[in-house]
């Protein structure tokens, strides 16, 4: 790994470890999922874990796969899902993206 990356973590750790302090748990959810290009709407099927979510966990299928918002939505219920069994927002992000590459791979989509 680079020095630059190394200390890009560091920093986005730091960052993060802040914002704990300053945040909620939701409120740090809702503003980082922003981030990443969740839409409010998206965000107001999240939070708390709807029918929206099971629907979307539950259909993972080649067209959700091609789909920006659809990979966007299912990476998001997952990984509340995840927080909810313990795992921090970073690790639980890290892991249902790496969860959706690997099921959309098993079905030829890259991600």
């Amino acid at each position: 790994m680079s020095e630059k990356k190394t200390v890009c973590g560091i920093a986005v750790k730091a960052a993060l470890d802040m914002l704990k302090d300053m945040c909620d748990e939701t409120q740090l959810f809702r503003e980082l999922a922003t981030l990443l290009g969740v839409s409010e709407e998206d965000l107001d099927k999240l939070n708390p874990p709807s029918e929206h979510c099971k629907a979307v966990l539950e259909s993972l299928d080649e067209k959700l796969c091609r789909d920006f918002r659809g990979q966007r939505s299912w990476v998001m219920c997952r990984a509340w899902e995840l927080m909810d069994s313990g795992m921090t927002f970073r690790e639980a992000i890290r892991t249902a993206w790496a969860e959706l590459r690997e099921k959309c791979a098993k079905m030829g989509i890259i991600v």
